[in-house]
């Protein structure tokens, strides 16, 4: 068994070790044998992928292989929902003033929007990166909205639509509401 480990994260995403021997046989049982012409080249198409890949690939790799869901990526100015970064709550924000101000869903998520991701390149963005540069919402002392910027593994985070988030939909009936002439009759 080879002596070094790569680190996946399962669906929760605490991180655990599995060896290389085992990835390999991941994904050698993956790769459609019928597609293959010479089925002795699998070994090698296996090896590649592991030898080529950056950890992080073969990290969602796995969780993609073994996630229930439907994983969608996002891009730069995508919306999404993550669950809390547990020393965020009390240092940044009071999770209680959060939710009260539509910042957060009923399963405790927090919301955001994905910045660029977590390479040195400016002019493309790869969704699937090791992190992606993301804003989060949360709030200041006062109460107001502020973005809080934070690397974050994109396969934490559920890509949701802006008007998901029940802050912004306060503040479109807000305005509504505001905008609305009102009509007496006598």
């Amino acid at each position: 068994m080879l002596s070094y480990f790569i680190h996946i994260k399962k669906l929760i995403m605490n991180t655990y070790n599995i060896s290389k021997d085992l990835l390999n046989k991941i994904f050698i049982g993956i790769i459609n044998s019928d597609s293959i012409k010479n089925s002795a080249n699998k070994d090698n198409i296996s090896d590649i992928l592991l030898k080529g890949l950056p950890e992080h690939s073969i990290e969602h790799i796995l969780h993609l292989i073994l996630t229930e869901e439907h994983y969608e990526p996002l891009a730069i100015g995508d919306h999404f929902k993550v669950k809390p970064i547990n020393y965020h709550a009390s240092k940044h924000y009071e999770t209680d003033a959060l939710c009260d101000m539509g910042l957060c869903d009923e399963q405790g998520n927090i919301f955001g929007y994905v910045v660029r991701d977590g390479s040195w390149s400016f002019t493309d963005c790869n969704p699937l990166y090791r992190d992606l540069k993301v804003k989060l919402y949360y709030h200041d002392a006062s109460m107001e909205l502020v973005e809080f910027e934070q690397d974050v593994n994109p396969m934490e985070l559920t890509k949701i639509n802006k008007l998901d988030i029940p802050y912004f939909c306060k503040e479109l009936l807000e305005e509504s509401t505001t905008n609305q002439l009102t009509l007496e009759f006598e």
